[in-house]
């Protein structure tokens, strides 16, 4: 059935679709859904932090644990002074503990020392061969039978190194250093120190053949260029 014959005129038919789409449209723009705003400083929001922490640890020391006995000098001597120095400094490097014994230069002492030391088992032990072979030699066994490793300083015992594969020296060539020296000063003063001139070398040590080496070494180089020496002694 046509609009018409409904009594309503076409145009007010077409009118009326129009109204009514338009109608629709606006009602589907203004209702559609309307998307969540985002959050604001006044809402609680979750935030995840990954914190990054750098931990420094400490080396250990080379020397951690282990305990060596220095058998020194005399206490506050110049010469002491720098051994002890130098033992100390070294220590504190590679954290050894170290036990630093006085002797006041005195062989006796020095083997005294050194048996206290090997009783009480450290892992090494530091002597000075003034005391000689024959007064050493025992307790080097003695210490190596205990596992304990023994060095010397400043006066050396080729003897006992050979035999130790574990022994070394820190110091001079003795015997060496003292020719040197003379040899160089006749050198020098070859004005005065002529063949026949008299020479006075003095030395504490004259009765310990391992200390005197210095002192044996300068009295060889006198002795080659014609001099005469007098061997003098004195307290050591």
């Amino acid at each position: 059935m046509s609009a018409q014959s409904k009594g309503i005129s076409l145009p007010l038919f077409l009118i009326t679709i129009i109204i009514v789409a338009i109608i629709a449209g606006l009602a589907g723009y203004y209702l559609k859904p309307v998307p969540e705003a985002p959050p604001t400083g006044t809402q609680n929001v979750t935030v995840t932090e990954t914190t990054t922490k750098t931990v420094t640890q400490t080396p250990e020391l080379p020397g951690s644990g282990l305990t060596i006995y220095w058998i020194g000098g005399a206490a506050g001597d110049p010469f002491d002074a720098r051994l002890y120095k130098g033992a100390t400094d070294a220590a504190n490097l590679l954290g050894v503990k170290l036990v630093y014994v006085h002797t006041e230069w005195d062989p006796d002492k020095m083997v005294q020392e050194f048996k206290r030391a090997i009783s009480a088992h450290p892992d090494g032990i530091v002597v000075m061969g003034h005391p000689g072979y024959d007064a050493l030699a025992p307790l080097f066994e003695e210490a190596a039978n205990a596992g304990i490793l023994v060095t010397l300083a400043n006066v050396d015992i080729p003897e006992l190194r050979e035999k130790y594969w574990f022994t070394g020296y820190v110091g001079q060539d003795l015997y060496q250093s003292g020719y040197t020296l003379c040899k160089a000063a006749v050198e020098r003063y070859g004005d005065i120190l002529k063949p026949g001139t008299r020479a006075a070398i003095f030395s504490g040590s004259w009765e310990q053949p391992a200390r005197a080496l210095r002192a044996r070494g300068c009295e060889d180089a006198l002795k080659e260029a014609g001099l005469v020496v007098d061997r003098v002694s004195h307290p050591p």
